[in-house]
Formats: structure tokens, C-alpha cells, sequence
């Protein structure tokens, strides 16, 4: 008998718990977003990928052409020279910061378990 009243109050709790959908297709819906959310995941990294990897070959090529320009020049041009170098110093932490900071603000939030 105490197991009977049991089984009623949890079907009685059952019924009165059902929760109704905003709208028809709501999983449909989710499922959708969730998915989208993933493919945007998905491209997110091969750009991040490709960024890192232009970004270095930047590098590369930047370090590359100043060292031509520093000495592929005559004497004359040491003024012109350092401000080659001051320009491609600043510009390369400018690129460094901002590489930095994209890093910081795409980390994923973690969630409170």
C-alpha cells in the first residue's frame, strides 16, 4: 500500500511537472544553433591555424628584408637605416600585442560546475 501512495505521488508529480515548450520546434531549433556553433568552432581554429603560420612567415620575411635593407645599402644611408629597423621593431610588438590580445579574448569561458 505505502509503495502504491508512492508510485501516485510521483505520477501526481510527474503530470504536474511537465514543462511546455515556447514554441513547436524548440529542439529543432537548439539543435540548429548548436551545430552552427560548431562549424563556427570548427573555422575559428583553421583561422587561428593560419594566422600563427602568416604571422611567422611575416616574421621571417620582415627579419629578411630589413637585414637587405640594413646592409644591402651603401654607408650613406645609416640615418635612413635605423629608422628601417626602429619602423620594423614597432610594428613587429604592435603585431605581437595584438596577436596577444586576439588570443586573450577568443579563450573559451569556463563554465561553473
Amino acid at each position: 500500500m505505502n509503495a502504491e501512495k508512492q508510485k501516485d505521488a510521483v505520477a501526481h508529480m510527474m503530470r504536474h511537472s511537465l514543462v511546455e515548450l515556447p514554441f513547436s520546434d524548440f529542439d529543432q531549433r537548439m539543435m540548429m544553433q548548436i551545430r552552427r556553433e560548431a562549424e563556427v568552432m570548427a573555422t575559428s581554429k583553421k583561422d587561428k591555424n593560419r594566422a600563427a603560420l602568416f604571422f611567422t612567415l611575416g616574421c621571417l620575411f620582415g627579419a629578411i628584408l630589413s637585414n637587405w635593407l640594413v646592409f644591402g645599402f651603401s654607408a650613406e644611408l645609416n640615418n635612413v637605416k635605423i629608422l628601417v629597423q626602429a619602423v620594423g621593431v614597432l610594428t613587429f610588438l604592435l603585431f605581437v600585442r595584438s596577436a596577444y590580445n586576439l588570443l586573450m579574448a577568443s579563450k573559451p569561458f569556463e563554465m561553473n560546475s
